[in-house]
């Protein structure tokens, strides 16, 4: 008796002709959000070798040239692949004698020249490609080195 006064509703339910396309269209954005945040994810992965990479070259430079903060800058900044205009780069020296920190201007207790290292900071704001990841991935990447100089 049902089935009599619902057929057009019975024919929808055994129509399959459309399935494929309500089914695409469900895991669509499903796909593209996975698809999204490998990209996104790939792309900080690279951001941040990218960084480590360009202080490990500031550092090369300052342990040839010493503390030579503009030098340093100019390093890290052709080393890196990331844009110049969104790097910050620090540098600074410490020094320590006997396995604590000292002053570089004066030698040890022990009359030794205390023992200089140069650290190089490089830090870079991220953009994020796809606006519903934003929230996942870091605002901000760094990168350090550091470098014993004679």
């Amino acid at each position: 008796m049902m089935r009599r006064l619902f057929p057009r509703v019975e024919a929808l339910i055994r129509e399959v002709q459309g399935n494929m396309a309500v089914e695409f269209a469900l895991l669509l954005p499903s796909v593209l959000i996975l698809l999204g945040g490998l990209i996104e994810f790939g792309s900080v992965m690279y951001a941040s070798s990218s960084l480590e990479s360009a202080a490990r070259a500031g550092a090369h430079y300052a342990f040839e040239k010493g503390l030579d903060k503009p030098g340093i800058e100019e390093a890290v900044k052709n080393a890196s692949s990331y844009p110049a205009n969104k790097l910050t780069v620090a540098s600074s020296m410490a020094c320590e004698c006997d396995g604590a920190a000292a002053s570089c201007s004066s030698d040890c207790a022990s009359g030794y020249v205390p023992y200089k290292f140069i650290t190089v900071q490089v830090t870079a704001t991220n953009d994020p490609w796809f606006p519903v990841i934003d929230k996942l991935v870091p605002t901000s990447f760094s990168g350090s080195a550091m470098v014993q100089v004679p």
